[in-house]
Order: C-alpha cells, then sequence, then structure tokens
C-alpha cells in the first residue's frame, strides 16, 4: 500500500487550460458581444455596448479565474505541460510562412521542458484569451505570451508552516493587463 501511494504522488495530471472568447451576439449593429469560458461553471454572457465593453468583461472575467488560481496555491509543479498536450499547436509555425533568411524550422522544434509556469495570452485582435500551465519552454515559444508564475517543482516538499507555494509580490490582477 504504501508503495502505491507513493506512486500516486508522483502521478502528473495534464496542465489546466482557461480559454475566454469574445464573439459577435445578435445583429451587428445591437453592439452586443458573448462572451464564453471553457469551464463548465462559466455560463455564456451577452454584454451589451459593443466590443470595448466586452473586451473590459473579458479581462475582468480572466482576472477572476486569476484569483482563484492564486487563492488555489498557483500553478502546479506536478502538471503536464498544456501546449503539449494540444499537440504543441499553439506555438507551431505556419508551415506556409518563410523566415526572413529562407529558413522555416520544424514542426517539433520546440521540445517541451523547463518548469511548470502559469501563463496569459490574449490575442492581437482582443478576442480571446487562454491561460494554462505550461512548461517555460513553451511558453517562450509562444509569442505574446506573459508568464505570471512559476510552479516549485514538485519532487520538493514545503517545509510545515511555510504556507502557500505561490509566490507573488503583486497579484496576477495586477500584472496582467490588456487594452
Amino acid at each position: 500500500m504504501a508503495v502505491e501511494a507513493g506512486a500516486r504522488q508522483q502521478e502528473r495530471v495534464a496542465g489546466r487550460v482557461w480559454t475566454v472568447r469574445l464573439d459577435p451576439h445578435g445583429r451587428p449593429s445591437a453592439g452586443a458581444v458573448k462572451l464564453s469560458c471553457s469551464r463548465p461553471a462559466c455560463a455564456d454572457q451577452r454584454v451589451p455596448g459593443g466590443a470595448a465593453a466586452g473586451r473590459k468583461a473579458a479581462i475582468g472575467h480572466v482576472n477572476t479565474h486569476l484569483a482563484r488560481i492564486r487563492e488555489g496555491g498557483g500553478p502546479r509543479g506536478e502538471a503536464w505541460c498544456a501546449c503539449r498536450a494540444a499537440d504543441c499547436a499553439w506555438h507551431t509555425p505556419d508551415p506556409t510562412a518563410v523566415r526572413r533568411g529562407g529558413a522555416n524550422p520544424a514542426a517539433g522544434a520546440v521540445r517541451c521542458g523547463g518548469p511548470v509556469v502559469l501563463t496569459v495570452y490574449a490575442d492581437r485582435t482582443g478576442r480571446l484569451w487562454r491561460i494554462a500551465e505550461m512548461c517555460a519552454r513553451c511558453a517562450a515559444a509562444i509569442s505574446d505570451c506573459r508568464v505570471l508564475d512559476t510552479a516549485p517543482p514538485a519532487s520538493r516538499t514545503a517545509p510545515a508552516g511555510a504556507g502557500s507555494s505561490y509566490r507573488s509580490s503583486s497579484g496576477l490582477e495586477e500584472r496582467f493587463r490588456c487594452g
């Protein structure tokens, strides 16, 4: 039994991913957008006031999730890279795009590695936000991806009374600003 319990502690879990998205809602002249979240507990919301109001609501929603992650101890060191679970598609270059100088890297050029980090990604159009636990190497390979926190190594245990493993001097909400 003791060996079985130790094996469970060493098991890794999939990195968590939250996706918040804005889409048009109804007729364009109505000026409303639909805010949807990938978490089952989050119901879709209709946001009146157009794209600017929708982006503000989406950022507030993202910050709510970030606050809950912080309360839960931050990123988990025992998690697998969420980007890897998505076949690293978040940073795989477009095969038709050619870099300056003519060299195009292989699709699998970036390999997972490094500590688990909590990241946030916001696309340039202001319609998609992704919060994910992933490895530091994949996070570095994704353009416009911000690392908010690093998980402690999974093999180390905190001494009694050490408190939360989450290390942040200013909170996630203050470090994530879009628009």
